[in-house]
Order: structure tokens, then C-alpha cells, then sequence
């Protein structure tokens, strides 16, 4: 068996802000980028089969964009007390359980950019 990576990217804008913090302590917004990893396997790296995929592009984007809509054009302290990008990672990687656990369990690696040279990973499931 191969391990394969599939990863597609989702954009959400949100505002937010980290009360006490020096910068950030005002309401402000960002556009974030989500990407996530799922992991699957080849069962043999010269069997190449028509068709075959490691997850369908198009399920990802269904059972993801779920998630996204809940937060997209929000203030996300309404959801969480101190939303940093590693708290919001954290949070959307609990939706998704909630969600579909199977899904969750598939996936490999989140990141989520709060800005274009800024982001948070988590690997759940290492």
C-alpha cells in the first residue's frame, strides 16, 4: 500500500478579536484559507485504475462548505471566547466530527491562514 494526499483550499472572511492584545484587541476581519489534507491509500503503486481516487474532490467541498457557511461573514467571538487561528482550527476540526466522524478520521493535515504569510497547522490524527 501507498499512502496518497488529496487537499483542497476554502476561503471564509470572519472578523474577530483578541481582547487585551496589543494589535488585534479591536474587531477586525480577515479573509481565512482552510486547507485540508485527507490521506488515503494506492493498494499498489504500478495497479493504476481508471477512475480511482483517493477522496472525491466534490465530497470534500460538499461536507466542508457545511462547516464554512456557519462562520462566513460572522464575528467569530460569537463562537468562541478567544478566536486565534489556532482556536478556530481546533474548533473546525470539532464541526467535522460532529458532522460526519468518518470524514474527520480521514483527514491527514488542517491549516488555516488568518493571512497570506500566517497560518496554523494540525495534524488530528497523528
Amino acid at each position: 500500500m501507498t499512502d496518497m494526499f488529496v487537499s483542497k483550499q476554502f476561503t471564509f472572511a470572519a472578523a474577530h478579536s483578541l481582547y487585551g492584545h496589543k494589535k488585534c484587541g479591536g474587531v477586525h476581519g480577515h479573509t481565512y484559507t482552510l486547507e485540508i489534507t485527507l490521506k488515503g491509500e494506492i493498494p499498489n503503486k504500478s495497479a493504476y485504475v481508471d477512475k480511482w481516487m483517493v477522496h472525491d474532490f466534490e465530497k470534500i467541498n460538499s461536507t466542508v462548505n457545511i462547516i464554512i457557511k456557519k462562520y462566513d461573514h460572522t464575528n467569530l467571538n460569537d463562537f468562541m471566547e478567544y478566536p486565534t487561528s489556532e482556536v478556530i482550527l481546533m474548533r473546525l476540526f470539532d464541526d467535522f466530527v460532529d458532522l460526519d466522524e468518518g470524514f474527520a478520521d480521514m483527514i491527514y493535515e488542517m491549516k488555516l491562514w488568518e493571512s497570506p504569510t500566517s497560518y496554523a497547522k494540525f495534524y488530528p490524527n497523528l
